[in-house]
C-alpha cells in the first residue's frame, strides 16, 4: 500500500534533483516492512508536502490552547520530534510514529493543532501492516511516517514553532547540530588563540565588581525614579532679561544640611572602590573599576529646569521630575501656549546638534538635568506672536528695546525727517558746535578771531575783501573773503567795525605789491578756476568753475 501511496504522489522532478528514485523505493520499502535501511533525505523544495504557511497556523492554535500545562507539553513534545530528525535524518526509527502510543497521544497526539503541525513538516499518514494487540494500533492511517526528510521544512518548522513559543513566553531550545544542515546560520572562529585561565581569585574579584556595579546603577535609577513631585512653577520672561539658568539651578537645588552619617557612608565606599582599584597585582585596571568609581562619585540630579525658548525671544520656564518623559512635559506646555499656538504641530528641540525630544525618553536619559534650554518649533507654517497663554503673556511686559548703533560702528542711523536738507554750521547753539566750528575755519585758513566772531546759527557767504576791487598788476586776481551773508549782516555787533576796517587796509596793502599773497581767510579767484586756501588747497578740481558762476554761487 505504502508504494502504491507512493506512485500516485510521483511528479516530473527536475534535472539534477538530489532525491534518486533508488532512495524513494528503499523509503518505501523501509515503510512497508519497517526494517531500519538508510532512509530518504533530500535538500530540495518539498513539492509533495502541504504549503509551508501551514507551519505558522498550526503553531498558532497550539499557543491558543486554553491549558497552560497542556499548552506547554505540546511544544515541548512537537519541539522533541522534530529535533530528533534534524540531528539524525537518516535514523528510520525516529521518523515513524504510533498514532495509538499512550505517551505520545496524552502530549500531542490528541490535539489536533500539533498534529496538523507535524503533518506540515513532513510527517504523513500510512498505514501499519504489523499486527497489534492492542486495538486500533494496527490498520488504516495508523501511523505518522516521514517517507523523505526534507532539511529545509525541518528547518523552517523549527523557527516557526521557536517564533510562537517566544511569543507565548515558552522555551525555545536551539537548533541541534551533528548532521549536515545548508539551512542553518552560524560562525565559527578559526583564529582565536588559546591562553593561559584567569585565576579562580580574580575572577571572583571581576564578579564582585561586575554585581557593585550593577548595584550603584540601580540605586541609581530607583533614586530618580522615587523621586517626589515637583510643581511646575511656570514663569515667562524675555531672552535679554532672564536671570542666568545656573542661578536658578543652584537656587533650586540649595544646600543640603551635613549628614554625619551620609559622610561616612560615602568614605566607606569611596574606601571600598580604592581598594577594589588597586586589584590583586596594583597594576590591571579593568572597565568596571573605572565605572564604579565614576558611579560613586555621581550626583543624583532628581529635579529639571526646563526652558522652553520661543521665536519671539520669549521664554517659559518650568520644573519637572528628571524621570519624565518627553510626553509629559509636551502636555504640561501645551497647555501653557497661546490658543493659536496648540492647534499647529509644534515640536521641542535641542540645538546644535538637531535633537528632538522623544516622547518615552526621560530628561534624565536625554542629559537635560539638572536643567536645559529646549526651542519651540514648528512642523508647518509658524504661527505669530503672542506664543504663550494670556496669564503668561501678561507677565513679559514690553519687548526690551533694541540697542541703537554705536558711533563709529559705520551703522546707517535711521531715517530722519532732515534727510536730503541743508543744515546751518554752527546750529544748536552747543558748546561743542562751536568749537568744531571754530576748529574747521582754522584749519581752511580762516583765522580763530574770524571764527570766533560769527554769531551762532549764521550762514556764510563770500564777499569782496576790502581793497580787492581793482586788479595788481599783471593780472593780478581777486581776492574774497568769506564774511556774513546778506541777512545776517545786520546782526554783526559794532564792535567787530575796527578789527574789519584793520584788515581791509592790511588787504589794500596787499593788493598793490608785486607778489600779492593770498591774505587770511580768502579765496584765490584768477582765470576760470577758484583756488581755496589752506587745507583745501590740495582739491582744486573740485572747485573748477566759471568765475561768474562761482561768483553767482557764492
Amino acid at each position: 500500500p505504502g508504494a502504491a501511496w507512493l506512485k500516485g504522489l510521483e511528479r516530473p522532478r527536475p534535472a539534477g534533483s538530489l532525491l534518486p528514485q533508488r532512495r524513494a523505493h528503499m523509503a518505501s520499502a523501509a515503510a512497508n516492512n519497517g526494517a531500519s535501511s538508510p532512509a530518504a533525505v533530500s535538500y530540495d523544495v518539498p513539492a509533495e508536502l502541504p504549503d509551508a504557511t501551514q507551519l505558522l497556523e498550526a503553531a498558532r492554535r497550539m499557543a491558543g490552547l486554553p491549558d497552560a500545562s497542556e499548552r506547554a507539553e505540546a511544544f515541548a513534545t512537537v519541539f522533541k520530534l522534530v529535533d530528533a530528525v534534524l540531528a539524525a535524518p537518516e535514523d528510520v526509527k525516529k521518523r515513524r510514529l504510533r498514532k495509538a502510543n499512550e505517551a505520545f497521544h496524552r502530549r500531542a497526539g490528541r490535539h489536533a493543532a500539533a498534529v496538523d503541525f507535524l503533518r506540515a513538516a513532513g510527517f504523513l499518514d500510512a498505514d501499519d501492516t504489523e499486527p497489534r494487540d492492542a486495538p486500533g494500533a494496527s490498520g488504516n492511517n495508523a501511523l505518522l511516517l516521514m517517507h523523505v526528510a526534507y532539511i529545509s521544512r525541518l528547518t523552517d518548522a523549527h523557527h516557526t514553532l521557536a517564533c510562537v513559543a517566544t511569543e507565548a513566553g515558552l522555551p525555545a531550545p536551539a537548533l541541534p547540530g551533528g548532521a549536515f544542515n545548508p539551512f542553518r546560520t552560524g560562525a565559527q572562529r578559526t583564529d582565536a588563540v588559546a591562553g593561559p585561565a584567569a585565576p579562580h581569585t580574580w575572577r571572583t574579584e571581576a564578579d564582585r565588581l561586575r554585581g557593585e556595579v550593577r548595584e550603584r546603577e540601580r540605586e541609581l535609577r530607583e533614586s530618580v525614579d522615587a523621586a517626589p513631585a515637583v510643581r511646575p512653577q511656570p514663569t515667562a520672561f524675555w531672552l535679554s532679561a532672564g536671570r542666568k539658568l545656573e542661578d536658578v539651578i543652584a537656587e533650586t537645588a540649595g544646600q543640603p544640611p551635613d549628614d554625619p552619617d551620609a559622610d561616612n557612608a560615602l568614605l566607606c565606599r569611596l574606601a571600598s572602590v580604592k581598594a577594589a582599584g588597586s586589584g590583586v597585582n596594583g597594576k590591571f585596571e579593568s572597565a568596571d573599576k573605572r565605572r564604579l568609581a565614576e558611579l560613586s562619585r555621581a550626583h543624583v540630579h532628581r529635579s529639571c529646569v526646563l526652558r522652553v525658548i520661543c521665536p519671539d525671544k520669549s521664554v517659559l520656564q518650568l520644573h519637572f521630575r528628571a524621570a519624565d518623559t518627553g510626553e509629559q512635559v509636551t502636555f504640561q506646555v501645551d497647555e501653557l501656549l497661546a490658543p493659536h499656538v496648540r492647534k499647529a504641530r509644534w515640536y521641542l528641540y535641542q540645538s546644535p546638534p538637531m535633537r528632538r525630544l522623544a516622547d518615552r525618553q526621560t530628561l534624565a536619559d536625554a542629559g537635560m538635568t539638572p536643567g536645559a534650554n529646549v526651542y519651540l518649533g514648528f512642523e508647518a507654517d509658524r504661527p505669530g506672536p503672542p506664543f504663550l497663554a494670556h496669564s503668561l503673556a501678561s507677565m513679559l511686559g514690553p519687548p526690551p528695546m533694541e540697542a541703537r548703533p554705536a558711533v563709529g560702528t559705520g551703522s546707517v542711523p535711521p531715517a530722519s525727517k532732515d534727510r536730503g536738507e541743508g543744515m546751518a554750521l554752527g546750529g544748536g547753539g552747543s558748546s561743542s558746535s562751536t568749537a568744531s566750528t571754530a576748529a574747521s575755519a582754522s584749519r581752511g585758513g580762516i583765522g580763530a578771531s574770524a571764527a570766533r566772531d560769527v554769531p551762532s546759527g549764521a550762514s556764510f557767504a563770500l564777499t569782496p575783501a576790502a581793497g580787492s576791487e581793482v586788479e595788481g598788476k599783471a593780472g593780478n586776481p581777486r581776492w574774497f573773503r568769506p564774511g556774513l551773508a546778506a541777512g545776517a549782516a545786520g546782526h554783526a555787533p559794532a564792535s567787530q567795525a575796527p578789527a574789519a576796517a584793520e584788515k581791509a587796509g592790511q588787504a589794500k596793502a596787499a593788493g598793490q605789491a608785486d607778489a600779492p599773497e593770498s591774505p587770511e581767510g580768502c579765496l584765490e579767484l584768477q582765470g576760470q578756476e577758484v583756488r581755496p586756501s589752506g587745507i583745501f588747497s590740495c582739491f582744486p578740481s573740485l572747485c573748477c568753475a566759471a568765475p561768474e558762476t562761482s561768483r553767482g554761487q557764492k
